[in-house]
């Protein structure tokens, strides 16, 4: 992945594909790339696919493009049309095309019509003006575009990612894709694309995850081995039924699975439970003030309660305890 952003920075743009089954460690790896990037000047794109809009045409892209303009839930109209404006400003996009085809995308209305055309040809103006908004993006600064989970990407954005993936090769832009095994990518024949594979752990790896985790705990051997029995190499199991043996009373007995795991530590939370299943409902990322409206907390308590749950105010949008929740929608029972 290093090696793929070097290629990226220097003109040569690459999309890189990580799969995986749930657990394994996709999301992990990105973060830790994003983590090596944060001291280095670059421009993110972040695109996050959903179970629950997986035949929503651009869902993803609509999301972005809502925060890029800087869209406020109060905005009216007229306002959202001269953020899109200013968007469309800031990477130097002539076309008068592009903002009537933004308005109907984000569903503003607008005075302003685009020219009359099939709904085929404005589908295709559609991804061609998304496709050249992102390539522009590395007109000023290197870029990183991150879509993630990729096995719920709707056909729309499958098909935008498939052009912007042929769009790329000149340009400083490195794509991340993460998905499942079942996923595959339809840009893997490109020479500038590049397929990572994650596997399991192996008894040695998943023993330092374990040791990683209850470094201050010391646990004993047999329950080291139960722990590692049951987990199967799949790094977030290992961590969750280690941190719940460790939450727990005692060590005799290691949950049969990964629910019994977050059963057990969700009960051992009493008042912080209703916030940490109200986090993972609203799903993989938020922020703190969002959780904030949506739970009716007040600042300190919520913070509390947070920290019962194992997160801090500056982990909410990835804290692995509520990533173990998510995953277990998945593989309930597993």
């Amino acid at each position: 992945m290093r090696e793929r952003w070097h290629l990226a920075r220097q003109g040569e743009g690459q999309i890189l594909t990580v799969t995986g089954e749930a657990g394994i460690g996709k999301s992990r790896v990105i973060e830790a790339l994003q983590q090596e990037l944060a001291a280095e000047a670059h421009a993110r794109i972040n695109l996050q696919c959903s179970p629950y809009h997986s035949d929503s045409a651009l869902y993803p892209v609509i999301q972005y493009l809502n925060r890029a303009a800087g869209f406020a839930p109060a905005d009216p109209p007229d306002v959202r049309t001269e953020k899109l404006r200013g968007l469309l400003g800031a990477r130097y996009i002539a076309n008068p095309a592009a903002l009537p085809l933004l308005a109907e995308l984000l569903s503003i209305p607008l005075t302003e019509a685009a020219p009359a055309t099939s709904p085929a040809q404005r589908k295709a103006a559609t991804l061609a003006l998304i496709v050249e908004i992102m390539t522009r993006t590395s007109d000023s600064d290197s870029v990183l575009i991150v879509l993630e989970d990729a096995h719920w990407i709707d056909a729309t954005t499958l098909e935008m990612m498939t052009r912007l993936a042929d769009s790329i090769t000149r340009a400083r832009l490195l794509v991340v894709v993460s998905a499942r095994p079942d996923f595959t990518p339809p840009w893997l024949s490109r020479p500038h694309a590049t397929l990572i594979t994650l596997g399991r752990l192996g008894r040695p790896e998943s023993m330092q995850v374990v040791a990683s985790v209850a470094a201050a705990h010391g646990l004993a051997a047999n329950t080291i081995a139960a722990i590692i029995a049951k987990t199967d190499g799949v790094p977030l199991f290992v961590e969750e039924l280690t941190r719940s043996v460790m939450e727990s009373a005692g060590e005799d007995s290691v949950p049969a699975t990964l629910k019994d795991s977050l059963m057990a530590r969700l009960d051992r939370l009493g008042g912080a439970r209703e916030v940490a299943q109200i986090a993972a409902v609203i799903g993989r990322q938020f922020t703190f003030a969002l959780l904030e409206a949506v739970a009716g907390k007040d600042n300190d308590e919520l913070e509390d309660m947070l920290a019962k749950a194992g997160c801090r105010r500056n982990c909410v949008s990835r804290g692995a305890w509520l990533r173990a929740e998510l995953q277990l929608q998945a593989r309930a029972g597993a």
